[in-house]
């Protein structure tokens, strides 16, 4: 097998570990844009964008939420109120919504005919659990928890709030972490077994987990100002520093309760375990000769046409392992096994993503910052000019697919709790992609860059 095979498959480990990083990633976006909101609220408005909403709506649906929200009192649902009309001038849905927002916030708002207005469209009630109830929309079927406590809830200076922290520890602010993203997954992609979820993680109904999230942000998040609801403080930086490494905490926990569960998973093949499989592929990742892989091989049992099997039967397994229980303990292993020149920041980082860390890496930086995002760039730009990447990496840099994946990892640790810093990872990754475009004669926009098929 050729030096530069064996690169290319221990290099996928660098690509997997990065979508792990992604799929956290996605959950602090949509965080973000919901500062100060409970996320579950945030999908009860009244407002239901069917694209993206101009900004002068994102300041009042706050507002609107509320206005949808009210109707809901008791376990009876709403009352009954007619069905919007099925076509409406942007005149009359102005009119509309300014019965709930005011008349200058509704006449502020642009866009109206990607928006639907559905605060008159009567609910049904579905169960309720504790103070909050379980409720779906007519026109299209979609459930929502919607959380209407008797005391007012989060609608009331934070000063009158009495803290409920459920069965976390008093102010574990990764404990709660912990559970919000199991919660943030039932309500996304489960609603209806919300609270049996929440059951589990010991909580008695949805409206006591409520209860906890809002003592949560009292405590966690940042104040607008003395006397301001609890419903508008600022969640940002709760969100920013604790929640990415709380994704990666769970998706370990899932690895591993997935791999108990089902133990051909992790089956050996031909006796070759996968950390095993792992450590051969990160040291060959390092442009190993033929007679030292050889060597290396037989370390592990192995010749080369018995590695040939069991590379391909640990890459099947994968490929179909659709719980990326394989990947997640591969690629730990792989960074674990501290080959290369930056081996170090590799099982630094290896070391964070444990169920019981999920924090930032430790050690010193692996390479500046600055060096990463210009990294980063130049593959961006080699690979989208059809330059053969790994070639390039060690012709200008010095490094190999294993580098990357051992610097790579170890500032990702870093960026996770630094929204700022991962910010500028992007912009700064973007410049250097264009700077190498330019160096390899590729300038402007794409011509047909807005072709859609």
């Amino acid at each position: 097998m050729e030096p530069m095979t064996i690169a290319g498959i221990a290099g996928g480990a660098c690509c997997c570990l990065s979508s792990a990083v992604a799929i956290a990633g996605g959950a602090f976006w949509f965080l973000k844009r919901n500062k100060g909101t409970d996320p579950s609220a945030a999908l009860g408005g009244a407002l239901d964008s069917v694209s993206s909403l101009a900004s002068a709506a994102a300041s009042a649906g706050q507002d609107a939420v509320k206005a949808g929200q009210h109707a809901v009192h008791s376990a009876t649902g709403p009352s009954a109120a007619a069905a919007p009309a099925a076509s409406e001038s942007d005149d009359d849905k102005r009119a509309r919504l300014a019965q709930h927002i005011g008349a200058e916030q509704a006449a502020g708002i642009t866009g109206l005919e990607h928006v639907k207005i559905a605060d008159e469209t009567d609910m049904t009630f579905i169960r309720q659990s504790g103070d909050a109830y379980l409720m779906e929309d007519p026109d299209d079927g979609d459930r929502m928890w919607m959380w209407r406590p008797a005391d007012g809830g989060a609608e009331r200076p934070a000063e009158q709030w009495t803290d409920h922290w459920g069965p976390l520890p008093p102010g574990d602010v990764a404990a709660f972490c912990d559970h919000w993203v199991d919660q943030q997954d039932a309500e996304g992609m489960d609603v209806d077994n919300l609270d049996t979820v929440l059951a589990g993680l010991g909580y008695p109904d949805v409206g006591a987990w409520k209860r906890t999230y809002w003592t949560a942000v009292k405590h966690f998040g940042r104040s607008p100002g003395p006397g301001a609801n609890l419903e508008d403080w600022d969640t940002s930086e709760l969100m920013m520093k604790h929640m990415m490494p709380a994704r990666m905490r769970q998706q370990s926990r899932k690895a591993q309760a997935n791999a108990a569960s089902d133990s051909s998973l992790l089956e050996p093949v031909e006796g070759v375990t996968v950390e095993s499989y792992a450590a051969c592929a990160a040291a060959a990742a390092q442009g190993l000769g033929q007679d030292q892989f050889t060597a290396l091989l037989a370390e592990h049992g192995m010749d080369v046409v018995k590695w040939e099997r069991v590379n391909g039967e640990w890459s099947d397994r994968m490929s179909k392992d659709s719980t990326m229980t394989i990947v997640q303990i591969y690629g730990n292993a792989f960074q674990a096994a501290g080959q290369g020149q930056f081996g170090a920041a590799g099982a630094a980082a290896a070391a964070s993503r444990t169920p019981t860390d999920g924090g930032a890496a430790g050690g010193g930086e692996p390479v500046p910052f600055e060096r990463l995002c210009e990294i980063q760039g130049a593959m961006s730009a080699w690979s989208a000019t059809g330059q053969d990447v790994n070639a390039m990496l060690q012709e200008v840099f010095g490094i190999n697919a294993l580098d990357w994946s051992n610097m790579s990892s170890w500032w990702m640790s870093r960026m996770a709790t630094d929204w700022e810093r991962m910010q500028a990872y992007t912009e700064k990754s973007e410049a250097y992609e264009a700077q190498y475009k330019a160096a390899a004669g590729v300038t402007g926009e794409d011509p047909d860059a807005d072709i859609q098929f």
